[in-house]
Formats: C-alpha cells, sequence, structure tokens
C-alpha cells in the first residue's frame, strides 16, 4: 500500500513541477507580448494613459517571478522564460508526459475547434453574400468579441483587485458596447 501512495506523490509532484514550469512558460511568453505591444505603442506615438516606467515597476512588482532582476527604476523588463508557445508546442508538451498524455485529446479537439470553426466557418459563411450581409455580419462579430473582452476584463478586473490598467481596458470595452448599441 506505501508504495502506491509513494507512486501517487511522486506523480503528483511531477504533475505540479510540470504544470507549473508550463504555466509559467505561457505566462512569460504572454508577458512578452504584451511588453513588446508597450514598446511598439510608444514606437508609433500611441501615449499609454500610464507612464511606461511606472508601468515597468508595477508590472516587476506583480511579475517578478516571471520576470529578471529589476531594479524598480523604470528600466525596461527582462522576462525569464524567451520562448514563444503556441497551440502546437502546448500539445506536444501535454502529449509528451505520461501523467498529462490523455489530456492531448481534449486540448487537439479545441485547437482543431478553435482554428478550423471559429475562423473557417466565418470566412466561408460570408463569401457568397452581399457587401451589406457581409458588413453585418462582421460587426456582430466584432461586437461579440467585444462581449467577451468585457467579460473577461471584468472577471479579471475583480481578481486583479481593481488594476488601473485592467479598469480602463474595461470601461473602454463597455464604452465601445454602448456606442454600438445605441
Amino acid at each position: 500500500m506505501s508504495l502506491v501512495i509513494a507512486e501517487e506523490t511522486k506523480n503528483k509532484d511531477e504533475l505540479k513541477d510540470f504544470s507549473e514550469e508550463l504555466i509559467d512558460k505561457i505566462l512569460s511568453d504572454g508577458l512578452n507580448t504584451t511588453l513588446h505591444y508597450f514598446e511598439l505603442a510608444n514606437t508609433y506615438g500611441y501615449s499609454l494613459e500610464t507612464n511606461t516606467k511606472n508601468l515597468y515597476n508595477n508590472f516587476a512588482a506583480k511579475y517578478s517571478n516571471l520576470l529578471g532582476p529589476h531594479l524598480m527604476d523604470g528600466s525596461k523588463l527582462i522576462v525569464k522564460y524567451k520562448c514563444k508557445i503556441n497551440a502546437k508546442d502546448i500539445f506536444i508538451r501535454i502529449a509528451n508526459n505520461p501523467i498529462t498524455k490523455e489530456l492531448a485529446r481534449i486540448y487537439d479537439t479545441y485547437v482543431f475547434y478553435s482554428k478550423y470553426d471559429h475562423f473557417s466557418a466565418m470566412y466561408f459563411d460570408i463569401l457568397d453574400t452581399s457587401l451589406q450581409k457581409k458588413i453585418d455580419h462582421i460587426k456582430t462579430c466584432i461586437e461579440i468579441f467585444i462581449s467577451h473582452q468585457a467579460n473577461l476584463l471584468a472577471l479579471l478586473n475583480q481578481w486583479s483587485n481593481n488594476d488601473d490598467f485592467v479598469k480602463k481596458q474595461f470601461d473602454i470595452s463597455l464604452t465601445y458596447l454602448n456606442e454600438f448599441n445605441k
């Protein structure tokens, strides 16, 4: 009996290590993408509502586990895990791990549905329709995307203790939806 418990504990520890590493890499990739966006926005003259140096300091404080050392002086951030994570990478990691192997079936189904149903169906659906119907269809899709964004930002706002950036993005989404529905 103790051998089974030891094996289960080992699997749980392995699963925890595997999960934490993968999650850190996914979060780092997302953080890196966000940081690149801020730099690109500044390059093209889009002023962020928050001073970039303050933004970097806030990110350094909140996401220290995903970033290299930072002096809290507004300097550029360095992400610890420099890797692009895509759906294929996630699937391969999940499928190659004996503990999570069976989850790969679910993830593969999700990726297939996400890639081929959401966008390809919309694309083929609007090919043979009038220009006005295409425009209406695209407007509806944009409204749905922004509605989902607003819902996610509302949840994130509650989780993030009313982070200013999240709240501002939520407000922008609501403003758009209110204007769209007039």
